[in-house]
């Protein structure tokens, strides 16, 4: 086990902190899903501002930025501007496993 990972897996005892970090992991692993798609899919930034009414600015900063804070509204946007849908199945989890695992399936 590294360093990190033996330092997470002590932080992670505290329950306000792995609360908080697995809510900032779901959501940074949901973005880069997105870009990971609307990159293969072959549509720029650019024109995902234009589909939803936007700057493309404001699409960089959701994506891109460290500090960007999702809305579940905001997310349902984008996928239906790239063309997209995303499953969730809810079900029981393994040991040491995150609540929301993303992964992409074009």
């Amino acid at each position: 086990m590294h360093r990190f990972e033996q330092r997470l897996k002590q932080r992670m005892r505290d329950p306000e902190f792995a609360v908080g970090y697995r809510e900032m992991s779901a959501e940074l692993d949901m973005l880069t899903a997105i870009e990971q798609a609307r990159e293969a899919l072959h549509i720029s930034k650019e024109e995902l501002a234009t589909r939803l009414g936007r700057k493309r600015e404001v699409i960089s900063r959701l994506l891109n930025s460290e500090t960007a804070n999702p809305t579940l509204d905001s997310l349902t946007e984008i996928l239906a501007a790239l063309g997209l849908t995303a499953e969730i199945t809810l079900r029981r989890a393994r040991d040491d496993e995150q609540p929301i695992a993303v992964k992409v399936a074009l």
